[in-house]
């Protein structure tokens, strides 16, 4: 299987060797017709949203082969998001992979964690059963606390009933003592919160339902009945019903012997990719920095999809749940914010202007007379991915394989080629760019349509790049 798989790639690699032109390449139909890999609510998956999640069909592809990582090779992803390039990592059917995964966001570290760790399923029905016993007796005692966090609003997303159920379950899942289960029992929670909230599903950051919108959708109905069930929710019956369907995925990763056993390992190691050490995953999304160490020359590929440029809110669209999880405060989310590649929160007395590699220069310039602001944004973005392609290139061996997933965008009516952008930044640095594919999208739960600023994404490019 693995020489169809390079037999295809070394013919796109001489194509682009000749022309340096994108290759048009559908992922999903090559995965599906020559792996007969299919992927939907399959493995651990879907056990929780998440904004802009990686094509799965993309690592799958590169990991059902030896050509960019040797059998007993190491994978990172400095960019983990909800860990779909972890699960792919240690599930693929050809090379099961030890993998490491690096993000900001302690939402995406917990998602990742617990999507990637199998749980003995007798102890999971056995915790499970704990848990909602524990929430039973909570709803009959008249005086038990509610474990409630304080931020602004809260009662405008949440309704009295919905908060204060909120409030029983929390406190009763802080009292579990079981890590792993503990872990995916916050998994199951974080999916209630917006579950049972105002918020309008369709939309990731936080905005209010407002049903007039959809008043000639086909959804109407639907959301509709969701508006009047969120005033009055079932809350105990929700949750559930998710931890029932959250816990047939996990128990499917027990089905793999080589997991199950841990002879492959997915890792959260750290929090910042412009400065990659590795940590150890304590709890809820936590990174213990403590005796961290240095990962130089020790990863054979990384395989990630960069933030975009002034395109998503990562973190705003996770606000309810970090703050229901008791991850960030309201000052510290706004600091979350501003650390995040992509971010809109930058400095806005930033003196140098240019960055030393033309194509990123030329676009600076011509988004300057757009707009300042927008301008140095766009700087620090490129600054930002500057310091993680330097630390990638350490981490990397000779000769190692970096996979890039980016989209193009826009700033006003500047056409961001971030694709390109992105290849000479890497070439800077020190890689070689060996072919870039291009790949539509056609729905697959990453936002297409995003704020005025950001334009539309309509392709996702892949480029593979080598450490020379």
């Amino acid at each position: 299987m693995s020489d169809i798989i390079i037999k295809e790639f070394d013919k796109m690699q001489d194509r682009y060797a000749k022309n340096q032109k994108p290759i048009k390449f559908s992922f999903r139909k090559f995965v599906r017709t020559n792996l007969n890999i299919k992927r939907s609510d399959v493995y651990s998956h879907n056990i929780h949203s998440y904004p802009g999640r990686l094509f799965p069909y993309i690592p799958i592809l590169f990991l059902s082969t030896n050509k960019f990582c040797p059998a007993n090779g190491k994978i990172l992803d400095p960019f983990s998001g909800s860990g779909t390039v972890l699960l792919e990592s240690i599930v693929n059917p050809y090379f099961k992979r030890n993998v490491y995964g690096i993000e900001i966001n302690p939402l995406g570290r917990l998602i990742s964690k617990v999507k990637t760790t199998p749980i003995n399923p007798t102890e999971l029905d056995f915790n499970v059963d704990n848990l909602l016993k524990m929430i039973k007796k909570a709803n009959r005692i008249k005086k038990f606390k509610p474990s409630i966090p304080e931020f602004a609003n809260i009662d405008l997303w949440f309704s009295g009933i919905a908060k204060n159920g909120l409030g029983k379950i929390r406190a009763c899942i802080e009292q579990s003592e079981d890590s792993n289960c503990k872990d995916f029992f916050w998994v199951c929670f974080s999916r209630l919160v917006r579950n049972v909230s105002r918020a309008d599903p369709n939309i990731p950051p936080p905005v209010l339902l407002k049903i007039k919108k959809y008043k000639d959708s086909y959804r109407y109905k639907d959301l509709k009945a969701l508006i009047k069930r969120n005033e009055d929710p079932d809350v105990e019956k929700i949750f559930k019903e998710i931890v029932a369907e959250n816990a047939e995925r996990i128990k499917r990763l027990w089905d793999i012997k080589e997991v199950q056993g841990k002879q492959v390992k997915a890792e959260i190691i750290w929090d910042d990719s412009r400065k990659i050490r590795k940590g150890t995953y304590n709890f809820c999304g936590r990174i213990d920095r403590n005796g961290a160490k240095s990962m130089y020359n020790s990863v054979s590929v990384i395989i990630t999809s960069p933030p975009y440029l002034a395109a998503q809110k990562y973190v705003r669209s996770t606000k309810l749940e970090l703050y229901w999880l008791g991850m960030v405060s309201e000052a510290e989310l706004g600091k979350l914010d501003r650390q995040t590649i992509g971010t809109e929160k930058v400095s806005l007395k930033i003196e140098k202007q240019e960055f030393g590699v033309n194509a990123i220069d030329n676009l600076l310039s011509k988004v300057s007379k757009i707009s300042k602001e927008r301008m140095f944004i766009a700087y620090e973005y490129f600054k930002n991915m500057s310091q993680v392609f330097n630390q990638c290139y350490k981490l990397l061996k000779s000769n190692g394989f970096m996979v890039l997933v980016v989209g193009n965008n826009k700033i006003g009516e500047a056409t961001i080629n971030t694709a390109k952008l992105l290849t000479e930044l890497a070439k800077k640095t020190g890689f070689d760019d060996i072919f870039v594919l291009k790949d539509e999208i056609k729905g697959r739960g990453m936002i297409t349509k995003r704020h005025g600023t950001g334009g539309l994404i309509k392709d996702e490019f892949v480029i593979v790049l080598q450490k020379i």
